[in-house]
């Protein structure tokens, strides 16, 4: 089956935000400064809708401004003791920055009203979950096709008449030393704004929390740290050999298991994944049949996504 991306811009996120159809699976990939993840949603699940965009916000914030000069005025007339001319100046100077400030957010809502912007949603049924992005007029004809395609593929799922998989399915990696990096310079905002140098000080606690996890991840053995670097750099074959020689060397080593499984998932090899969670002993389980019918949904999320016409 042929597929369909569109790059979307996110409300009131940032990073770079991806939609993609694979299949019957809706993809939707983010990428932060401090991770990335990708959702995989069943398009059966999915709810679209249009919303129009207003800065309700800036009217409230006018509403208020323009009430609290009234207060004012209103509490100087009848407050005794007050010179009338002292009374006129008051008044005078408030009602000029009411004024002001009126203007000021005038013209934002204005801009609103003259330019305003729809936003699409997809929402996933009993989850809670759902994704905004801006209807952006020099995307329209890409998204109204991409809408298009995913109503597509829903009525294909529903000619299917097959009992579908519902659930949202994410794999997210983490970036730890861009995290560590930002950490620091917020660490080093309260030097900057009260000019105290020496509060840089402060820079030194996410450090010292990174060596500390250094440090005792210096204790495991070699091949799972390497095998670590591998699953970051998203190196799965190279992971895998790694993890495979470790668990014949420690057969009860629980990190490398779960690593090992995780990182069957991230490959799709999801056979393996099944074949091998049956041999991680059950004490390391909560629920041996819940993980493996996980692992299944996964797999069956994955032949959705490769599923053609």
């Amino acid at each position: 089956m042929a597929t369909d991306s569109l790059k979307i811009k996110k409300v009131g996120e940032q990073g770079r935000h991806f939609l993609k159809l694979e299949g019957t699976i809706l993809v939707y990939n983010q990428k932060h400064w401090a991770y990335e993840s990708k959702l995989m949603i069943p398009v059966e699940s999915i709810y679209t809708s249009e919303h129009p965009r207003f800065f309700k916000n800036l009217l409230i914030i006018a509403i208020i401004i323009l009430i609290f000069p009234i207060v004012a005025i209103t509490i100087t007339l009848f407050h005794g003791g007050i010179k009338s001319s002292e009374a006129e100046e008051l008044i005078f100077a408030t009602t000029g920055v009411t004024v002001l400030l009126e203007l000021g957010l005038a013209i934002p809502l204005i801009f609103n009203f003259l330019f305003a912007k729809n936003t699409i949603r997809l929402s996933v049924a009993d989850s809670g979950f759902f994704i905004e992005f801006w209807k952006i007029r020099t995307q329209k004809k890409h998204i109204d096709s991409f809408l298009e395609q995913l109503k597509q593929r829903q009525l294909q799922v529903e000619s299917d008449g097959e009992n579908k998989n519902g659930r949202v399915f994410e794999i997210r990696n983490a970036k730890p030393k861009v995290m560590l990096f930002f950490r620091c310079i917020l660490f080093c905002l309260p030097a900057l704004i009260f000019q105290k140098y020496n509060l840089l000080i402060l820079a030194l606690i996410p450090i010292g929390l990174h060596f500390k996890s250094s440090f005792q991840m210096m204790k495991q053995p070699k091949e799972f740290r390497q095998a670590l670097k591998y699953f970051r750099r998203k190196k799965w074959d190279e992971a895998i050999e790694l993890l495979l020689n470790l668990k014949e060397q420690y057969p009860d080593y629980a990190p490398a298991m779960f690593l090992l499984l995780d990182t069957y998932v991230h490959a799709e090899r999801f056979d393996e994944a099944l074949k091998f969670s049956n041999e991680i002993p059950e004490n390391y389980v909560p629920d041996s049949n819940a993980l493996n019918l996980n692992l299944w949904q996964w797999k069956r999320m994955n032949m959705r996504r490769t599923e053609s016409n």
